[in-house]
């Protein structure tokens, strides 16, 4: 209560410095940081900002007497002027909202403190009233815990007499003469014959039932771990294999959402950038990919952090990139970048607002950020409609490549809606999180609305044993040419892939295993995605 009145009484003070001039900032209770968070107070920044750069611009060209230099500062004077009489009308709605806060505080923390004193007063007295009922009983408990010594007591004193009297019964019954049969003999070494069969019996088990337990599980167990396993479902193209982030030698602070963007030079990094080969460049009577859908068969697959870096990646290659969450139920892609959820892709279709205010910049050059929004429940009508479509194009004008994060497709049908009004759909399948079968309905459901696979991302992959995956990782930390002379064809020894060994102590450094190839036909992404049918 106390510190609710200090801040009334701060704010008060900053009420009247209000009073006194409006256009003074109010940094109490965060009331600054409301106004300049307000869409009208951001709108008429971003323009004077935009006027500011195009009057320097003219400036530097022409003389301060030309009349657009005169028009451009009358502009301006316009513009700061609506923006100063904006923050002050803003400043004061916020200054009643946070008045009417704290009111509604100090009520609460006065009527808690009235019940927390009534609670004590009454746990006080429930204490006083157990103390004398103990000094009442202490006789009767000091005669229970007597009686309960002597009968422990008495129960061991039958217990012997009872086992004294067992002792007498056998000795009683016991035979009138004892004949020996043979005399005992000492054996002169140990006799470890039945000891040695048991423990061979039992290492013979284990070993059996492990052999059992892991042919098992290897049959049993349908996860997308290999690229083998994606070929026997499809002849698409594997984009990328990005490896755990356990394989990695990344620090504590990891974020994996903006790995691309805190560790460029890690293998995981490197393998997201593989997938620009396939947007930027693409094959042959094919044409760019300007919007591309991420999505997966289920939760926990990593389509989000890919979403994410793949948007990083492409705005590090100086390309104009448009980052959309279209998960109303769980958005992500504001989180990951650091900002608060606020008006989005429901009210840019709603016509609301318009597409310029809503897009939200990181702090990456070049790259946009838009959410859900918060008219998340009539977002998921819009999805499919026509509006949709016209929003997607007029975007595609202002950016180079628009990522487009949905829901899993199995899940949802979100991603089935916009699969066939984007460029392209990349599937991401998390190593151990999506089985087979999953990953089979996924494709079956996206082809059924002509939705163009560019290819597959396979996430969180492992190193299985005979692949080359963990020796690729430690060739790319340790890639140098220690020699400092260059390389001739001659130099190199001449070998094969069943040559090489897999044994990490035995590998030699100098000798780069072959590269892992990935399933699937680049030339033809557009085939049927089902293998045999």
């Amino acid at each position: 209560k106390a510190l609710l009145e200090s801040r009334t009484a701060t704010f008060e003070e900053a009420k009247a410095l209000y009073a006194k001039d409006p256009n003074t900032p109010i940094y109490e209770e965060g009331i600054e940081e409301l106004v300049s968070r307000d869409p009208g107070i951001q709108y008429l920044e971003a323009e004077l900002v935009r006027l500011e750069t195009e009057s320097q611009t003219k400036r530097e060209s022409l003389r301060e007497t030309h009349p657009d230099i005169k028009d451009f500062q009358r502009r301006l004077d316009v513009i700061q002027g609506k923006l100063t009489t904006a923050k002050s009308e803003t400043r004061g709605k916020r200054i009643s909202e946070v008045e009417a806060r704290l009111g509604q505080d100090i009520d609460i923390a006065v009527r808690t403190l009235q019940e927390t004193e009534e609670r004590t007063e009454s746990f006080r007295k429930t204490i006083d009233d157990h103390n004398r009922e103990q000094i009442k009983a202490s006789p009767e408990i000091e005669q229970f815990r007597d009686a309960t010594a002597e009968i422990d007591k008495l129960s061991t004193q039958k217990k012997d007499l009872e086992l004294r009297q067992a002792e007498l019964d056998l000795e009683s019954q016991a035979p009138a003469r004892v004949s020996i049969v043979s005399s005992p003999v000492v054996p002169t070494a140990p006799d470890s014959g039945r000891r040695l069969q048991l423990i061979l019996l039992v290492l013979a088990g284990s070993a059996s039932m492990g052999i059992a337990a892991a042919l098992w599980r290897e049959l049993t167990n349908q996860h997308a771990r290999t690229p083998q396993d994606i070929a026997a479902v499809t002849p698409l193209p594997i984009l990328a294999l990005i490896p755990d982030a356990t394989m990695e030698r990344f620090g504590d602070n990891l974020h994996m959402p903006l790995l691309t963007k805190d560790f460029p030079d890690s293998p995981t990094a490197d393998e997201v950038r593989r997938i620009l080969a396939r947007i930027i460049y693409p094959p042959d009577d094919t044409v760019e990919v300007n919007s591309c859908m991420i999505t997966s068969p289920t939760r926990g697959d990593g389509k989000t952090t890919l979403a994410c870096n793949l948007a990083i990646a492409l705005a590090q290659a100086n390309r104009r990139v448009l980052l959309i969450d279209v998960c109303p139920r769980n958005p992500r892609v504001e989180w990951s970048f650091g900002l608060e959820p606020d008006a989005g892709l429901a009210e840019a279709l709603l016509g609301e607002a318009s597409f310029d205010m809503l897009a939200r910049p990181t702090e990456l050059e070049n790259l946009n950020v838009l959410g859900p929004g918060r008219r998340v429940e009539e977002l998921r009508g819009k999805l499919a409609s026509r509006a949709m479509t016209e929003f997607l194009e007029m975007v595609e004008k202002d950016y180079d490549h628009v990522i487009i994060d949905t829901p899993p497709a199995l899940l949802m049908s979100d991603a089935k809606l916009l699969a066939p009004i984007v460029d392209g759909v990349v599937v991401v399948i998390g190593s151990g999180a999506s089985t087979l079968g999953m990953f089979r309905r996924c494709l079956t459901e996206l082809d059924q609305v002509s939705a163009n696979l560019i290819g597959i991302v396979i996430n969180r992959m492992k190193p299985t044993r005979g692949g080359y995956m963990r020796r690729n990782l430690e060739l790319f930390y340790h890639y140098e040419d220690r020699s400092g002379e260059a390389r001739v064809a001659r130099d190199l020894p001449e070998m094969k892939i069943s040559d090489m060994e897999l044994d990490d102590e035995n590998e030699d450094d100098s000798l780069e295993p072959a590269i892992v190839l990935l399933a699937g036909d680049e030339r033809n992404p557009r085939r049927d995605p089902f293998k045999n049918g």
